[in-house]
């Protein structure tokens, strides 16, 4: 524990600060919502059949110069290819704009989001929310805390919900299955709520607004989960595959293959087993 902590010490020193990563994301933002207004959004189709607005595009440059510029460290962004000889120890990831759909179908539900990888493992996250200004964000060891418009910052914790009947589960606007709906309903659950962009569902629950997120689709990617591992770990939650197992960030594996459960913290494994269970029973 000792040597992380001065490992992170000497990170933290030459990790912008949460003021500068703010000024960054409000300029980004700036020539984003322009578009996100249009009628006609520069939307092109990825090999995957996902789709790139220009927004994405404008922001992945945006970031990328950013960070180039202002840190020592390599950047892998979503809407960049790269190789298989990408394999640094600590770099930087980014979802220029995730939920892309979203932007499209102007829920406004999307965010920008980053995050520093040490050693497969995040050490700082940041999610924005250009529409609300809202920035939540996490260092490894020192929480979660969103910081509004004004500089105003409040630490996060999740809800003590325990009970599974009292709890409140997100899923995914464009990109949740069928099954995940089935699941919801046997877990009997308080409330579903659909809601766009997976660091903003996170972050619902990191606020203690929600206590559930399922995904079990292998359609999430490492982009999605690289800042909200560390954001909902440091509120007090945890994130997970379906089968309860820790998330890492490989750029060599860029889907999280099976599935992401996130929770306040409450019965995680207990959950996860449930969820499993029931889609057994689904197939």
């Amino acid at each position: 524990m000792g040597f992380m902590k001065q490992e992170m010490g000497k990170i933290s020193e030459i990790i912008p600060s949460n003021k500068q990563f703010i000024n960054l994301f409000s300029e980004v933002s700036g020539k984003m919502l322009p578009e996100y207004n249009k009628t006609e959004q520069g939307v092109v189709y990825k090999p995957d059949n996902s789709p790139q607005a220009l927004a994405d595009r404008i922001s992945s440059k945006m970031i990328i110069e950013w960070l180039s510029k202002n840190t020592h460290y390599p950047v892998l962004s979503e809407e960049v290819e790269y190789g298989e000889n990408f394999k640094p120890e600590t770099f930087w990831i980014v979802d220029p704009l995730d939920g892309t759909r979203d932007f499209i179908g102007k829920t406004g539900e999307f965010a920008i989001m980053l995050a520093l990888i040490k050693d497969k493992k995040p050490i700082f996250g940041a999610v924005y929310h250009p529409l609300t200004k809202q920035c939540y964000v996490a260092k490894k060891d020192e929480g979660t805390f969103m910081i509004d418009e004004n500089g105003s910052s409040q630490r996060l914790h999740v809800s003590d919900i325990s009970d599974i009947h009292q709890m409140r589960m997100l899923t995914s606007r464009f990109h949740t299955k069928g099954t995940d709906l089935k699941i919801a309903k046997r877990l009997e659950v308080k409330d579903l709520i659909e809601h766009g962009s997976f660091g903003l569902k996170v972050c619902l629950i990191a606020e203690g607004k929600a206590e559930i997120y399922l995904n079990s689709s292998n359609k999430t990617s490492i982009w999605d989960s690289a800042p909200n591992i560390l954001i909902l770990s440091e509120a007090g939650g945890k994130i997970t595959d379906l089968n309860g197992n820790d998330l890492f960030i490989d750029p060599a594996k860029k889907s999280n293959e099976n599935g992401i459960v996130a929770t306040n913290g409450q019965n995680h494994y207990k959950i996860t087993q449930q969820i499993r269970e029931i889609v057994e029973q689904l197939k």
